[in-house]
């Protein structure tokens, strides 16, 4: 989630000494179903939440994403809900990790 390649790379090893090969294998599959599963709501014109609505505007802005017909089911963000997802990306991508680590604990 972090994006930091050097970790995701040890995390890997990790997994692949403490449970073999073949859960690295389930693991990457589980993972790549959520990516499945994602791309299949998105395409099917599922709107985004108010909290990944705001905290994606500038992303979104920066693909075109807001361009594609599906996208009309998401709704406007108001000016506020604008503000508060710049104000908040910044604090989200540092706790997310860390949710993540808490929930392994």
């Amino acid at each position: 989630m972090t994006g930091d390649e050097a970790a995701l790379a040890a995390a890997r090893q990790r997994l692949l000494d403490a449970m073999g090969a073949e859960a690295l294998v389930d693991t990457a599959a589980v993972v790549g179903n959520f990516e499945r599963m994602t791309r299949i709501a998105d395409s099917t014109g599922i709107p985004l939440d108010g909290p990944v609505t705001a905290m994606t505007q500038d992303i979104r802005d920066d693909l075109g994403i807001d361009g594609f017909g599906s996208s009309r089911n998401t709704p406007p963000l108001s000016a506020l809900g604008g503000f508060l997802g710049r104000a908040l990306r910044p604090l989200a991508l540092r706790v997310m990790p860390l949710l993540g680590y808490r929930s392994k604990s």
